[in-house]
């Protein structure tokens, strides 16, 4: 990732949680080479951070007294919610909530962006989906994510600055398994077949370069208390999605969800208004996680 991705360097002292997974590893990444002191933590980082313990939060957000606070931190995977209903609190609720008291404690005004997914306007009735368009979630990690949206709204009386983002789809290098896109990846780099369970979805892709930047984009100029979709404004069929990143796959129907949502589809218009462009198209990027050829 090159400092070319963000517009500027970010002004003050930026923390990241969640600085271990794909996207606050990225973003910890890009902000450190455009300049910016950043501090990362999180699981599976060299700053190890336990999210889910308040006094270990307060203690971090005491120390490094940042100006901007990314928390890109708590479980993303739906399977472990449909595991074991009650980590959604455990892993999802809990951790932004300690995030938000620890920085209502500190009274100096910081910025928070709070990354969620698209998955919290559920079957929205109209597309491309707005934000100004309600949260009908209907799966358990989407209703932990719209949770932690609603409760940050109490902490604005508290002084804290809150902006939401709201990620589609996100694709790129370095990424994963534990993502329909990832495990695309890894199979077809390994020859494997990939069983999905409903090829006819229709899934809102941006990169995650392009993510990274829009976040930057959220804090800097988004208002407080609003909520900027990142997405591309183009929904792909699942189907079409696998075929670019070149993996042989089958359709299994035992895999399908009743809580998938047929479209998710976002409007970028808004982020477009804070000056965000994405810079990288997705068919390079689901062309670039094709295996490459002996």
């Amino acid at each position: 990732m090159c400092s070319s991705d963000l517009p500027s360097t970010m002004t003050g002292r930026v923390l990241v949680t969640g600085a271990g997974g794909w996207i606050g590893g990225r973003l910890e990444e890009t902000l450190r080479a455009s300049g910016t002191s950043v501090v990362g933590a999180g699981h599976n980082h060299e700053n190890s951070l336990e999210l889910r313990l308040l006094d270990d939060v307060r203690a971090l957000v005491a120390d490094v007294r940042p100006d901007v606070v990314f928390h890109l931190g708590g479980t993303s995977r739906l399977a472990e919610l449909l595991r074991d209903p009650a980590s959604g609190n455990q892993n999802v609720v809990q951790p932004a909530v300690n995030v938000l008291e620890a920085l209502a404690s500190l009274g100096s005004g910081t910025r928070l962006v709070l990354v969620s997914p698209a998955e919290v306007y559920g079957r929205v009735g109209r597309v491309p989906t707005d934000e100004a368009s309600p949260l009908v979630p209907v799966d358990l990690y989407a209703s932990a994510r719209a949770a932690v949206e609603y409760m940050s709204r109490g902490y604005a009386a508290r002084g804290v600055d809150v902006r939401i983002a709201r990620v589609f789809w996100c694709v790129g290098p370095g990424q994963g398994r534990g993502t329909l896109l990832g495990d695309a990846a890894w199979s077809a780099a390994n020859g494997t077949t990939l069983r999905i369970g409903d090829p006819e979805l229709r899934r809102d892709v941006v990169d995650v370069r392009d993510v990274v930047a829009g976040l930057v984009r959220t804090a800097e100029h988004a208002a407080p208390g609003t909520a900027t979709n990142l997405c591309s404004g183009r929904a792909w069929r699942v189907g079409d999605l696998l075929d670019a990143v070149g993996v042989r796959w089958e359709v299994d129907t035992s895999l399908a969800r009743p809580t998938d949502v047929p479209i998710l589809l976002g409007s970028p218009a808004r982020a477009e208004a804070l000056g965000w462009q994405r810079r990288h198209p997705v068919e390079e990027t689901l062309r670039a996680l094709r295996p490459r050829d002996p």
